[in-house]
C-alpha cells in the first residue's frame, strides 16, 4: 500500500482518488467491460468514457488508490522545449537587450 499524501489539498485529491477507487474497483475483475459499465462509471465520476477507461487501465497496472490521485497537468517545471541551441540565441538575446545595466 501507498502512503497517503498530507496537507489540505493532498486531503482533497486522495479522497477523489478513494472515491475513484469505489467506482473503477468493481469491475477489475471482469476481463472485459462492457460499454453499459464505463458509461455508468462515467457518470458516477463525472468524466467522460475514455478518461474512466484510462482510470480503469491504469488501476488494472496497480491497484493502489495512489493510483487514482490526478496528477498535474501540463509539462513539468523546469523542462526546456526548445532545442539548446535555439534555447542558447534566446538567452543571449535577453541578456544582450533586457540585462543591460541602465545608462546615467
Amino acid at each position: 500500500m501507498t502512503a497517503r499524501p498530507t496537507g489540505r489539498s493532498d486531503d482533497r485529491a486522495w479522497a477523489e482518488a478513494v472515491r475513484r477507487e469505489a467506482v473503477v474497483r468493481p469491475p477489475r475483475c471482469a476481463a472485459t467491460l462492457f460499454a453499459g459499465e464505463v458509461a455508468v462509471g462515467a457518470a458516477a465520476l463525472g468524466l467522460s468514457r475514455s478518461q474512466t477507461l484510462s482510470l480503469v487501465r491504469a488501476f488494472r497496472a496497480d491497484p493502489a488508490t495512489a493510483t487514482l490521485v490526478r496528477g498535474r497537468c501540463g509539462v513539468k517545471a523546469g523542462t526546456r522545449l526548445l532545442p539548446p541551441a535555439v534555447g542558447a540565441c534566446i538567452d543571449e538575446a535577453y541578456r544582450e537587450v533586457f540585462l543591460r545595466p541602465e545608462r546615467p
